[in-house]
């Protein structure tokens, strides 16, 4: 006799585990539901995308004011950097030369600037620009980082320069064909 009410009692226990098991799968099953609908129909996926659009595009535009306020709020004053690239001689092509140039900057053996430039020739000539709100004081080195094939850098391809307050300090590339 006790063997027979032991397997009833046993059929009753896996008869309640079962059913537990049952409604807690098709719980899931609704809540993942929902919460796949939630992220594809209610724009969950694609408000996400266009707030990262949205703060990538704020950090380019705002770069200069960052850099600005960075300097001012350490206490330091700022200068500017004028980069000259001269190309002497050029030969026409499909493609037009570019002339690449990594801007580092340090002060008290920390980086504090890092910035890249490059100028682009349809004909020989000099082109320029000009990168402020540099601290004064700091350490400035412009390297030419890329040179098109079958020109040849006439100048040093690393120069170093320190940044002065009220002022622009100058560093001069020029560039060449070779043939």
């Amino acid at each position: 006799m006790k063997i027979r009410k032991s397997n009833k009692q046993n059929k009753r226990i896996l008869g309640i585990t079962l059913i537990a098991l049952v409604v807690t799968i098709v719980i899931l099953i609704i809540i993942s539901t929902i919460s796949i609908n939630l992220a594809l129909k209610g724009g969950l996926i694609t408000r996400t995308q266009s707030s990262q659009r949205e703060f990538e595009n704020q950090v380019v535009k705002n770069k200069d004011i960052i850099l600005g306020l960075l300097g001012k709020r350490e206490g330091l004053q700022t200068g500017s950097l004028k980069i000259n690239s001269i190309l002497k001689s050029y030969k026409k092509s499909k493609i037009n030369p570019k002339f690449v140039y990594q801007i580092d900057g340090t002060l008290n053996g920390e980086i504090i600037y890092s910035d890249v430039a490059s100028f682009e020739y349809d004909n020989p000539g000099e082109k320029s620009i000009i990168l402020d709100d540099i601290p004064v004081g700091a350490n400035v080195t412009v390297r030419a980082v890329y040179t098109p094939p079958s020109y040849a850098c006439n100048s040093e391809q690393e120069q170093n320069v320190v940044i002065q307050e009220d002022s622009i300090v100058n560093v001069k590339f020029e560039d060449s064909y070779t043939k």
